[in-house]
């Protein structure tokens, strides 16, 4: 019996993961992946379906399947109140998300004080929308402020030109916006204990998964958010905890982190190509403070000689107990990342 349990836990897990992607087939999907018939399939379906995990429109013959849209819940705290983000998560979100495990559950403390804090400190704003979205496979937590926005904020701080060498600046998560308090480290590691996170403001979207190490993406969305929105996702089942994750996110026996991976697109946003030492000083902005560094070359086409040097030559030279690397380099761009280390070596 236990056996048989387990492989209709997996079955309709399947069902949950896969529905998005096949909404019209996936009876003959599952039918197919796990050689049971058609009929024992839409048996597994139709208890989703009961069970209101699943939703259906349209008539048997052209029925569209897709993954609940949950139980929503909403509240809106005014900044003015000074809500205290402790006594927010033991009177409103902790009993939502009583059926999760403990270590989940420590999970999401720490990420939505982490956050909700940081919105009533910071944000500039009036008020804090709480919006928690609960779903069979994961739950999300998306919080909205209408203040000035992180990027905004950021770029005021630390006198940037734009948006996006701000939310650069915010990937590297050493510098803060009050003294005393390293809010962007804060923001960063909850980023680490989430599935999926991401940070929208004006038109500028960051965002980061889980899985892909210390990797961040850079967008723009159609659409225009006053404020700051951050949506935090975590999967029911997820064996992550925040012990670990603090473990592997901090320096041994530091409070600061040990590792940064910096996306060097950020700095390329708007196409400008990467040729100055200018340009190669601000992708390695604070990054002093770290033990390791890896440069993400994803997306960059093209770099200059001066660039590369600023970075492999003199920055290494200058910074010798600094192990720098790099990833998701063109041919292009290794080759002249290779002749800057080279012309290093040779002059040592």
């Amino acid at each position: 019996m236990e056996g048989c349990n387990q492989r209709t836990t997996i079955i309709r897990k399947f069902i949950l993961d896969n529905v998005s992607v096949h909404p019209t087939d996936i009876v003959k999907v599952v039918a197919q992946k796990f050689a049971i018939s058609r009929q024992a399939a839409a048996r597994h379906l139709k208890k989703l379906t009961d069970q209101g995990d699943i939703e259906t429109e349209g008539n048997t013959s052209g029925r569209i399947y897709r993954p609940s849209k949950g139980r929503i819940t909403q509240y809106i705290y005014l900044v003015n109140d000074l809500p205290r983000a402790e006594v927010v998560w033991e009177k409103d979100i902790l009993p939502l998300l009583q059926s999760l495990p403990d270590h989940i559950i420590e999970l999401w403390e720490y990420c939505f004080t982490e956050v909700f804090t940081n919105g009533v400190a910071h944000s500039k704003g009036k008020s804090l929308n709480v919006r928690i979205i609960q779903q069979k496979l994961q739950t999300t937590i998306n919080i909205l402020d209408d203040g000035i926005g992180i990027f905004q904020n950021i770029k005021e701080k630390s006198q940037l030109d734009t948006d996006e060498y701000a939310a650069l600046e915010l990937t590297n998560g050493t510098i803060s916006i009050i003294p005393g308090k390293n809010v962007k480290a804060n923001i960063l590691l909850s980023a680490q204990m989430t599935d999926h996170f991401t940070i929208i403001s004006k038109r500028v979207v960051l965002a980061h998964q889980y899985g892909i190490d210390w990797d961040w993406t850079l967008d723009r969305s159609n659409d225009e958010i006053s404020g700051t929105l951050i949506c935090m996702i975590i999967n029911n089942d997820t064996v992550r905890t925040c012990k670990q994750t603090i473990k592997d996110c901090m320096a041994e026996g530091k409070n600061d982190f040990a590792k940064t991976c910096i996306p060097v697109k950020l700095v390329d946003y708007s196409a400008e190509t990467l040729f100055s030492r200018a340009q190669a000083r601000r992708v390695l902005a604070r990054v002093d403070k770290f033990k390791i560094a890896i440069l993400d070359f994803y997306g960059v086409q093209e770099i200059g000689p001066a660039f590369a040097d600023q970075i492999f030559r003199v920055f290494s030279s200058n910074h010798p107990d600094i192990q720098l690397f790099y990833t998701n380099a063109n041919k292009q761009v290794e080759d002249i990342i290779q002749e800057a280390r080279e012309y290093s070596a040779g002059t040592a």
